[in-house]
């Protein structure tokens, strides 16, 4: 363990009432719990359909799960635990850049979007809305979004990411703690992995085992056999990758590549109907979804090389850390 600085700002007010602040954004998590069920049977009576329970399931349980770890980790900084700043930190930094791309991508195709939704009115045979209602509700979107995915995790990382926080949080709890036995952003990739695992057990069951394979889509057993694959790779890869063994590494950096290429690969070739329709989507959704098919697709291409891109970046980052010896 490193020294204290003997200089510092105690922030003990900031961690318990910034604790309370995330332990009140999981409560809010966990009430979109009921309601991904019961919507989707909503939806699935208003649409005359059988419900996708399956989705609603998933969508469920991963609301549940952060939630419950929100209102942990708002309890472990109301407490000045370094586990918990340390996860915060993390947690706020992934929140962050995952909204900037997700609000700059909105921004860049706001015009297909509007031209989408006013198709889409039009084919239900509604009124043709005027543009500035439509460029309204598209504006109020973007505001909202902004705030939400951008403003308020710059201001949990500017806080929870700063000295004076983390000295606090030391000097509270001066015990070393699981997050402190490797580098931050090895932590950071380790846990994401390590979160990915049930996440694609649950896809291979809910989203009927659609999986994008080198131009092909598969889908039922072949492809939650992939799923399910990728969780086993990935599980031993979060595992190694933690004890920072140079295994773990190569592991994560070749699957995350081989993906990366499949998915390309297929959504170049393939349709975005013809993967929700294998997903089981019910006719009436994927009838809006093709209406909204020109903004769509090229919107889902460059998400995916926006997103795997910091991805990859922070793979060659950590590289350094895999030089030392390998355990005995």
């Amino acid at each position: 363990m490193s020294p204290v600085p003997v200089e510092y700002r105690d922030r003990s007010l900031g961690l318990i009432l910034f604790g309370a602040f995330t332990v009140v954004i999981g409560c809010l998590a966990l009430l979109i719990v009921p309601l991904a069920i019961f919507g989707a049977a909503a939806v699935a009576k208003a649409a005359g359909t059988a419900p996708q329970y399956g989705q609603a399931v998933f969508a469920a349980i991963v609301y549940a799960g952060i939630g419950g770890g929100l209102i942990s980790l708002g309890y472990g900084s109301i407490r000045k635990r370094r586990w918990a700043r340390s996860l915060l930190v993390i947690f706020s930094w992934t929140w962050l850049l995952t909204g900037i791309f997700a609000v700059g991508l909105l921004m860049a195709f706001l015009p297909d979007l509007a031209e989408g939704i006013s198709r889409s009115i039009a084919a239900q045979g509604g009124p043709k809305p005027l543009p500035v209602m439509i460029h309204t509700a598209l504006f109020s979107m973007l505001v909202f979004s902004t705030s939400f995915l951008v403003v308020i995790p710059a201001i949990w990382v500017f806080f929870y990411g700063s000295k004076n926080v983390r000295i606090t949080c030391e000097v509270e709890d001066d015990q070393e703690r699981w997050t402190d036995r490797c580098p931050p952003t090895v932590l950071a990739v380790s846990l994401w992995l390590g979160i990915s695992v049930p996440m694609m057990v649950m896809m291979a069951f809910a989203y009927h085992g659609v999986f994008p394979f080198f131009g092909l889509m598969l889908s039922g057993l072949p492809g939650g056999l992939m799923y399910l694959m990728v969780a086993a790779v990935w599980g031993y890869a979060a595992w190694a990758t933690y004890h920072l063994r140079m295994i773990g590494w190569w592991v994560t950096t070749v699957s995350f590549c081989l993906l990366m290429a499949s998915a390309w690969m297929t959504f170049l070739q393939h349709d975005l109907i013809e993967m929700y329709r294998l997903m089981g989507m019910p006719p009436q959704q994927l009838q809006q979804i093709e209406i909204l098919g020109p903004a769509l697709r090229p919107m889902m291409l460059w998400s995916s090389g926006l997103f795997q891109a910091p991805l990859l970046l922070s793979l060659i980052w950590i590289r350094k850390y895999f030089n030392r010896p390998p355990e005995i």
